[in-house]
């Protein structure tokens, strides 16, 4: 008997914007030059959280796709996707040159946030109910 996977949308792409808006205000701080090239350099800190996001939500669909039967699967994925984003964040850094130099601490801060993002969800979940419609938040 296959079991199915539920897709998560809404939570992963409200933390994937926080994650993504905070990594943004990062590189603002440890930009080193003048200007608003920090904002051409850092937007793309969106799409790739809200990405990484997605996949920490909804490890059991990934793992459905992949036909991984690991049994710390979950958590195999979730170092993977750390890893990933380390790559990413400090290849954008570096890509950049001289202009942005995030510090590591910053980029520790981000990949963190993005592997334990539905778990810091369910911490917030209620709080978010609250203040918004609860159909909105699940």
């Amino acid at each position: 008997m296959a079991v199915e996977a539920s897709i998560s949308i809404i939570p992963p792409l409200i933390m994937g914007v926080v994650i993504g808006l905070i990594e943004l205000f990062f590189v603002h701080a440890d930009e080193n030059f003048k200007g608003s090239h920090w904002l051409g350099h850092g937007l793309h800190a969106l799409i790739f959280s809200i990405i990484f996001t997605f996949i920490v939500f909804n490890i059991d669909y990934v793992l459905s796709l992949v036909k991984l039967n690991l049994q710390y699967a979950g958590i195999l994925v979730r170092l993977i996707v750390g890893i990933i984003a380390y790559i990413k964040i400090a290849g954008s850094a570096a890509g950049a040159g001289k202009a942005i130099r995030e510090k590591v601490w910053h980029t520790a801060v981000i990949v963190l946030l993005i592997i334990f993002s539905n778990y810091i969800w369910k911490i917030i979940e209620p709080a978010c109910n609250a203040l918004l419609t609860s159909s909105f938040c699940q």
